[in-house]
């Protein structure tokens, strides 16, 4: 390689470090889950390390879950706006980072990851007792941020906002590997499970009654347990 080529690449690799920068400056904090009863926010840490691969891609590495340098976590009260640090284990720490990657980086060809390789080797105890009242705890938070929420039907046009019934049933230590956590939706002729609503181009809500064999409500109930199931959460 020449000594010009080299010089250019440098610059290159300046520009592009300096690009990253300034995205993740402008994406240092947001939100990352919004329900009707609140949200959970996020904010980046300042410490973190930007590298360039052959491909002139950026990756941007952050530290992994309760280090120095972790993506903080808050759940913010729709009702009084009280401000909470939200706990994460490292799988629910992972999807995350995932997420916010992929929503926030991933337009401007950047990369967010940590390394979590020292978690790899950590074995799963199946057999371990699960500590009940906090999980009770854990998923009546995720339940509150999760409970409602809009989602684009792609066969349909628009968007369809949803509401689960906040009158739920827990059971805890359910399944194969008692690790399991079942949330029961109850129902009736007056209550459903989830109540549909579609939002018009006028941006009005207009609410459409819709039973349990119907296309859209099977289309929208997959979806919205597919959010619970990333916090090991199942629907029923």
């Amino acid at each position: 390689m020449k000594l010009l080529d080299i010089i250019f690449e440098d610059e290159n690799k300046e520009k592009l470090i300096k690009r990253g920068k300034i995205i993740y400056k402008g994406f240092k904090t947001g939100v990352i889950r919004k329900g009707h009863f609140g949200k959970i926010t996020y904010e980046l840490p300042d410490v973190y390390d930007i590298q360039i691969d052959v491909h002139n891609e950026i990756f941007i590495e952050i530290g992994k879950n309760r280090s120095d340098n972790e993506i903080k976590f808050f759940y913010i009260d729709g009702t009084g706006g009280e401000i909470k640090p939200y706990s994460l284990n490292n799988s629910e720490y992972n999807i995350f980072v995932k997420e916010i990657s992929v929503r926030k980086f991933k337009s401007f060809n950047i990369i967010l990851w940590y390394n979590h390789s020292e978690d790899m080797g950590q074995s799963i105890n199946e057999d371990a007792e699960v500590d009940v009242p906090k999980e009770k705890k854990r998923v009546k938070t995720i339940f509150r941020a999760l409970r409602s929420g809009v989602m684009f039907v792609p066969f349909l046009g628009y968007k369809i906002k949803y509401e689960l019934n906040n009158d739920y049933q827990l059971s805890v230590g359910i399944g194969k590997s008692h690790n399991d956590t079942i949330l029961f939706i109850p129902s009736d002729d007056k209550t459903p499970k989830v109540k549909l609503y579609e939002i018009g181009s006028d941006g009005v809500e207009r609410y459409f009654s819709v039973n349990g064999y119907d296309a859209i409500y099977q289309a929208m109930w997959q979806k919205i347990s597919e959010k619970f199931k990333h916090f090991r959460i199942h629907l029923r």
